[in-house]
Parts: C-alpha cells; structure tokens; sequence
C-alpha cells in the first residue's frame, strides 16, 4: 500500500481558517478522494503546510497550489518519492503573458516534480513536456438551489480580475457581479437557476489559463452559461454550443434575449438542460476525484 501525502494551503489561525475559492474545493475534493479510493492500493493523508513535515520514503506527494519549502521537497525526491504538483492559477497575475507563467511552470516542474496536474487540454499542449496531466475543476454540491423558481437576471461570478469585463461594464449590461459564493451567509441563501456569462478575451493572459468552475457552478444551479469562445469551454461544450459570444461582444443582447426566452419555455429550457448533462455529470466532483484516482493507479501501472 501507498501513502498519499496531499498538501494543502492553510492559514496560521486554524480556528478562523475559511479556505477560498479554488483551494477550499480542492480541500473537499481529496476528502472525497480519500472515501472514494482503493484503501487496499493507497492511503490517503491530507496535510497543511504549517504542519509539522512528514518524511516518507517510496510514497506520493501532491502539492496543491502552494510550494512550502524547496529543501523539502528535494529531500523528498531523494528517498525514492513521487512529487507530483497542481498550481491550479498560481500567481498567474504576476505574469506578463502566457509564455512566461508556462516557462516558470518548466522550470519548476524540470526542477522538482515528477508530474504536473493542470486545468485543462489547452494547457497541456503549450506545457509540451511529458507527465503532464488535465484535471478539470469540480462545482461544489453544498448549495441550495430552489429549481421551480426560475429568474431571468444575468451574473458574472467571480474575481473580475480573470475576466474582460469592468464594473462599468457589468453595470451597462445590467449585469449583477457576485465576487465570491465562499462567504457563509451566501452559502445559506438558496438560489435559483438563471443566466451565468463569463467573457475572457483572447488577448487576456487569463485566457489559457481558464478553469471549468464557473461552467460547473452554472450547471449545477441549472442556469444557461453565456461565453466566449475560452479553450477551457470548447473542450467541453464543443465548437457548436449556442450560447457563445462574439470576440467583441457584439452579440451580447441577441444571446441574453434568447436565454431569457428559453428560461420561460419550460420545454425549451429542459432541451438546454438536456444539451449540456453531459458536461455536467463530467464536472460532478465524483467523477472528477475517480479522474485523481484513475491518474494515481496509472502510475504505478
């Protein structure tokens, strides 16, 4: 049997510790890993990174995100084990262009991993080195939606910062910006299905780097997504999907009218549904944790 170290980001002051956004469902996604997994093949311990260090030898470590300490990592190698790292959207401001977040990720992965999980196809074909492996991102279960009670507004969810929108033009487009579902009293608030958009154009250097959270968490709710064309939502609703925005936003109107349109033609709107179940039961965390799990048995096999 293997241990599986699985190291999490975690904040000094365990008691008031609320993980947000991607690492906090990353955190319920290896719990699920952890139940879900062959407790024959493997052993699965989820770790903070101000934890005391466990030295192992002949076992895998995932590094989620954060990198604790070099020294450590090395050591590690040294004994036999297997690194493996997910940046998820590590400092990707921090980077002028795509190129430059993709050659830092080389370097690292070239320096002290044996293998890289990243957030989508796209990724892995400007990665071009071997052991480079596609995760999707999961939706999370824990929100409360009331499906008979349908609304016809718009949202952007999310850091705007990931986006080509503006608050001004969120505000033109009657678009209401929710920045985070990760506050405990949203978490309570049940929601009803409506209208997710989310616009990255391809000049933005968040455009490769895109995550399938926001399609999740719109499916999940049983909301239509409005996009642009992002290789993230390609890969998974295809070149045909017909809620895509033009690269100018020109169809903007023409694309919410419709969605509106749809949302109160119940038969219409279950067609909707109907079209994208398949993406949505890709994106169940389930599915996504027997992803990790089926990545974890190929390597040894």
């Amino acid at each position: 049997m293997k241990n599986v170290y699985v190291y999490l980001r975690a904040y000094k002051d365990f008691n008031n510790d609320i993980r947000k956004g991607s690492m906090r469902m990353k955190e319920q996604l290896y719990k699920i890993v952890k139940e879900r997994i062959n407790s024959k093949n493997f052993n699965v311990k989820l770790l903070y990174i101000n934890e005391k260090k466990i030295y192992d030898k002949n076992s895998i470590y995932i590094f989620v995100k954060y990198i604790s300490d070099i020294k450590y990592i090395l050591e590690l190698k040294k004994n036999n084990n297997i690194i493996i790292y997910e940046p998820l959207d590590y400092y990707w401001s921090k980077y002028d262009n795509i190129n430059k977040y993709i050659e830092n990720l080389k370097y690292i992965y070239n320096t002290y991993f044996n293998y890289v999980l990243v957030n989508n196809k796209k990724l892995c074909i400007l990665f071009n080195q071997k052991n480079i492996f596609c995760n999707y991102h999961e939706y999370d279960i824990n929100y409360h939606v009331n499906k008979n009670k349908i609304s016809n507004e718009i949202i952007y969810l999310g850091d705007i910062l990931k986006s080509s929108f503006t608050e001004k033009s969120l505000e033109k487009n009657n678009i209401i910006h929710i920045k985070s579902y990760e506050n405990k009293n949203l978490k309570k608030k049940v929601y009803n299905p409506n209208i997710h958009i989310d616009y990255c154009k391809n000049n933005h250097k968040y455009y490769n780097l895109h995550t399938s959270t926001k399609l999740g968490t719109c499916l999940f709710f049983n909301s239509i997504f409005i996009c642009n064309k992002v290789p993230i939502y390609i890969e998974l609703l295809g070149e045909d999907y017909k809620y895509y925005l033009n690269e100018d936003f020109s169809n903007f109107k023409e694309l919410n009218l419709k969605a509106i349109k749809t949302l109160e033609n119940i038969d219409n709107y279950n067609l909707y549904l109907k079209s994208v179940e398949h993406v949505k039961k890709k994106l169940h965390p389930n599915n996504i944790s027997d992803d990790i799990i089926h990545f974890l048995n190929n390597i040894y096999t």
